[in-house]
């Protein structure tokens, strides 16, 4: 049933396409009962063609997807990059995170996570990941972590410089505690923009 719907939500978007480059159709909207995981709901739904159409949104909500439309892109689950001004509409980047491991620092000899992300500069100007841009927090079993040492376990750092139109790579490190998954929460300045993503530890 998962793979059906999934199915249907994306003839959807295709005729959403399809309606946006001048296609016009005749079709009936009717209400469909549907079952999901032994759970009926009742959604309005689209008939063209002998093939039944449900809203994108609908779909998101039955199976618990997370969906979201931003700059003509449509994001279905998690999103792990945002994309923000900085200062003012000219000024902007990309930022993501994208995976974590597990290392010890020769500085103090503690067990931390390293978090893998990348930053990249669009503001027409030279400037870093850290200070200016993010608050990167992590988490362990709901208590906050606190940030490792070790330059050895990260290419680059959040307070190297990076020119606009450059990618950067680089890490953060959190001392943990055991293999519990942690979250990190990264959060840009002067703003209610945060994303966050939970990793299991290996």
């Amino acid at each position: 049933m998962k793979k059906a719907l999934a199915f249907l939500g994306v003839l959807l978007l295709g005729a959403s396409v399809g309606a946006a480059a001048g296609v016009t159709i005749t079709a009936t909207l009717k209400n469909q009962a549907i079952s999901y995981n032994g759970a009926l709901s009742s959604q309005q739904v689209v008939s063209y063609k002998g093939t039944t159409y449900v809203p994108l949104r609908s779909f998101s909500t039955l199976l618990d997807v997370p969906v979201d439309y931003k700059e003509g892109t449509i994001y279905l689950g998690a999103n792990n990059t945002i994309t923000a001004p900085v200062a003012t509409t000219k000024d902007k980047f990309t930022f993501s995170i994208n995976g974590a491991s597990t290392g010890t620092s020769s500085y103090d000899n503690k067990t931390v996570a390293i978090i893998d992300m990348s930053f990249t500069n669009n503001s027409g100007k030279s400037q870093s990941p850290g200070g200016t841009l993010f608050n990167v927090k992590a988490y362990q079993n709901g208590i906050q972590l606190e940030y490792g040492f070790d330059s050895d376990l990260t290419e680059n750092d959040a307070y190297t410089s990076v020119m606009s139109g450059s990618t950067l790579n680089y890490g953060e490190l959190f001392v943990i505690s055991g293999k519990s998954p942690i979250t990190i929460e990264v959060k840009e300045f002067m703003s209610d923009k945060t994303l966050s993503k939970t990793f299991n530890l290996n």
